[in-house]
């Protein structure tokens, strides 16, 4: 369908996702990282380098266990190896930072641009498995992740204008706002342009049916974000201060997922609704309007937390 074509919703672009979903998110994304205050950034760059001291803390015992259940020389282990490598890089890429005095934004959106950083939130989702599996299979067995709703794309039918460039967000070229063009200082790595929307996915139709945009499906890498705060403390346990700034952590990864062309916010969001986060809005997958209701609920949460970049998100 054209994306100048319209159904009785809304223009829909390539992906069949509503345009004007993935250009508010988008816009969002951007000024929201732009507008972080100083104590928000603080904030995340301190839970970043939280979950880097506990990757850290379990290197030499992963490597040990990989060995004995592998044998040393085995391929994984040079992989962990280099993951555990990417990881000490975020570290000195922050520690540097910190020593330039460069402001949050900059060094928040500089994450982003570093291949590393993803690789150090893998690594520590592949901690959780073994440290705390009864959670992660848990999590895992979201009927979301069982069914991802997603397929790789060929790699000849990849658009390497979308996978690569300087631009932010989850709306297709043709319909990128120019707020949010040559937001990163380099080509960036953007995993939309790897995924397509798998139409027999019982998942993906819910998305289409919600209005949601569905980009890459729920987001594995949020899976294991959640998981890390849930281990620190169990949401149920958490004081109303500690809950605001987890939700500000939380939101401060959303809006990158988002501008990096990674994830949609329902995708980010979702995998934390089973431990408690976000749960107290509506579902964003309940129907034709599971997604407008999700957004309207989202908006308040975010000019409670001082975090809505002067962007609604939901449709008016």
């Amino acid at each position: 369908m054209s994306i100048r074509q319209r159904t009785d919703v809304a223009a829909l672009d390539y992906r069949q996702n509503d345009v004007s979903a993935t250009q508010r998110e988008s816009s969002w994304s951007v000024k929201m990282l732009q507008s972080l205050s100083p104590a928000q950034g603080k904030l995340f760059l301190r839970h970043i380098s939280n979950i880097i001291l506990n990757v850290e803390r379990l290197e030499s015992l992963y490597i040990g266990y990989l060995s004995e259940t592998y044998g040393e020389n085995h391929e994984i282990i040079t992989v962990v190896k280099a993951l555990f490598a990417d990881t000490k890089k975020t570290k000195e890429y922050l520690n540097e930072g910190g020593r330039l005095n460069q402001p949050s934004p900059q060094l928040i959106t500089g994450l982003l641009e570093n291949k590393s950083y993803k690789n150090m939130l893998d690594l520590r989702g592949m901690l959780l498995e073994i440290t705390d599996s009864s959670l992660y299979d848990s999590m895992r067995e979201q009927s979301f992740f069982e069914d991802r709703g997603r397929n790789m794309i060929h790699a000849t039918r990849v658009r390497q204008n979308s996978l690569f460039n300087r631009h932010a967000g989850i709306a297709t070229e043709v319909n990128r706002r120019p707020s949010v063009e040559n937001f990163f200082s380099k080509n960036t790595e953007h995993a939309k342009a790897d995924y397509e929307r798998s139409e027999s996915s019982s998942t993906a139709q819910q998305f289409r049916q919600s209005g949601a945009p569905f980009i890459t499906g729920a987001s594995g890498t949020m899976q294991y974000i959640f998981q890390h705060l849930e281990v620190l403390k169990p949401h149920s346990k958490l004081t109303q201060e500690e809950r605001e700034a987890a939700e500000t952590k939380l939101l401060t990864h959303t809006a990158i997922m988002v501008a990096g062309g990674h994830h949609s916010i329902v995708e980010a969001l979702l995998p934390g609704r089973q431990l408690g986060y976000f749960s107290d809005l509506p579902d964003p997958l309940n129907g034709k309007n599971g997604y407008r209701d999700f957004m309207r609920a989202l908006d308040t949460r975010l000019a409670r937390l001082n975090m809505s970049g002067g962007v609604r998100l939901s449709p008016n």
